[in-house]
């Protein structure tokens, strides 16, 4: 599997937003563990933001998007008061969000394969830790997480536009 992840352009939004299609109907017909609802979240309009800031990554296969990931230094909003185990400015940590995989390609290890690449990014900049947040019971996330080095921190409600108040675990990877 010749798998390459890179920074996503604007031309690589509407694969994006098909992915993100995918992804949601497959979800809301099987186990929905993230509760990504189709149209509502995520969205072309996450993709398009993201991409303006240099902050989307795409991974393909043979030309093919199979998955995406959102890489900032910006928590979900509001503030999270949690004590981390890394002590360290939102400029020195790395944070993950709306992580995508197509549903063709479960269990084919390319979510592990995004991880270490977030992770060799993190760390080429001399960042301190990858943090993130998983829906409380997104249980095949958690145990990718758990399985890639990241470390409990704490549960935590997020208030999240056009969703009611939901309960997330918050993770966090020392680099």
């Amino acid at each position: 599997m010749n798998l390459q992840i890179k920074q996503a352009e604007q031309s690589d939004v509407s694969d994006i937003a098909q992915l993100y299609d995918t992804l949601t109907k497959y979800l809301e017909a099987n186990i929905n563990y993230p509760n990504w609802k189709n149209g509502v979240y995520p969205t072309v309009l996450e993709a398009q933001h993201f991409a303006d800031i240099n902050s989307l990554y795409i991974a393909k296969i043979d030309g093919e998007t199979v998955a995406s990931v959102v890489l900032t230094h910006e928590p979900e909003p509001p503030p999270v008061n949690t004590e981390w185990g890394v002590k360290a400015t939102d400029d020195e940590v790395l944070v993950l969000h709306v992580f995508t995989v197509n549903p063709k390609y479960f269990g084919q290890g390319i979510a592990g394969k995004i991880l270490n690449f977030a992770t060799e990014l993190a760390k080429s900049q001399n960042l301190k830790a990858i943090r993130l947040d998983v829906f409380e019971t997104n249980a095949p996330a958690i145990k990718l997480y758990e399985n890639n080095g990241f470390k409990y921190v704490d549960t935590i409600p997020l208030e999240i536009p056009d969703r009611e108040s939901e309960w997330y675990k918050l993770y966090e990877k020392e680099l």
